[in-house]
Protein backbone atom coordinates (compact mmCIF):
# COMPACT_ATOMS: atom_id res chain seq x y z
CA UNK A 1 0.00 0.00 0.00
CA UNK A 2 2.73 2.26 0.81
CA UNK A 3 4.51 1.36 -1.79
CA UNK A 4 1.84 2.70 -4.56
CA UNK A 5 1.13 5.87 -2.29
CA UNK A 6 4.98 6.90 -2.61
CA UNK A 7 4.83 8.09 -6.61
CA UNK A 8 1.67 10.42 -5.90
CA UNK A 9 2.62 12.03 -2.87
CA UNK A 10 6.40 12.75 -4.57
CA UNK A 11 4.73 14.29 -7.67
CA UNK A 12 2.09 16.22 -5.48
CA UNK A 13 5.12 18.44 -2.97
CA UNK A 14 7.06 18.40 -6.20
CA UNK A 15 4.32 20.22 -7.76
CA UNK A 16 3.62 22.08 -4.91
CA UNK A 17 7.41 23.49 -3.91
CA UNK A 18 7.61 24.15 -8.27
CA UNK A 19 4.65 26.21 -7.70
CA UNK A 20 4.83 28.24 -4.76
CA UNK A 21 8.62 28.33 -4.24
CA UNK A 22 9.97 28.28 -1.36
CA UNK A 23 7.06 28.62 0.98
CA UNK A 24 4.64 25.80 0.12
CA UNK A 25 3.34 25.73 3.24
CA UNK A 26 1.62 29.14 3.68
CA UNK A 27 0.36 28.54 0.80
CA UNK A 28 -1.40 25.36 2.14
CA UNK A 29 -2.50 27.48 4.92
CA UNK A 30 -3.44 30.43 3.44
CA UNK A 31 -5.34 29.35 0.20
CA UNK A 32 -7.99 26.96 1.42
CA UNK A 33 -8.50 29.91 4.35
CA UNK A 34 -9.17 32.10 1.44
CA UNK A 35 -11.49 30.28 -0.07
CA UNK A 36 -13.42 29.56 2.79
CA UNK A 37 -13.83 33.27 3.34
CA UNK A 38 -14.82 34.00 -0.20
CA UNK A 39 -17.49 31.09 0.18
CA UNK A 40 -18.34 32.38 3.43
CA UNK A 41 -19.01 35.86 2.31
CA UNK A 42 -20.54 34.55 -1.06
CA UNK A 43 -23.39 32.59 1.02
CA UNK A 44 -24.33 35.34 3.50
CA UNK A 45 -24.40 37.37 0.08
CA UNK A 46 -26.87 35.06 -1.33
CA UNK A 47 -29.03 34.53 1.55
CA UNK A 48 -29.24 38.36 1.70
CA UNK A 49 -30.40 38.42 -1.50
CA UNK A 50 -33.39 35.89 -0.80
CA UNK A 51 -34.10 37.58 2.35
CA UNK A 52 -34.68 41.02 0.40
CA UNK A 53 -36.51 38.97 -2.22
CA UNK A 54 -39.03 37.40 0.13
CA UNK A 55 -39.76 40.97 1.98
CA UNK A 56 -40.23 42.85 -1.62
CA UNK A 57 -42.63 39.99 -2.39
CA UNK A 58 -44.72 40.13 0.74
CA UNK A 59 -44.90 43.80 0.33
CA UNK A 60 -42.34 45.01 3.05
CA UNK A 61 -39.87 47.31 1.79
CA UNK A 62 -37.05 47.76 3.17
Amino acid sequence: MKRSLTPHQNSYTLFYTKSSGSQPMVKDIVTPCLLLVYLSYANNFRNAENKNARWRATGHIE
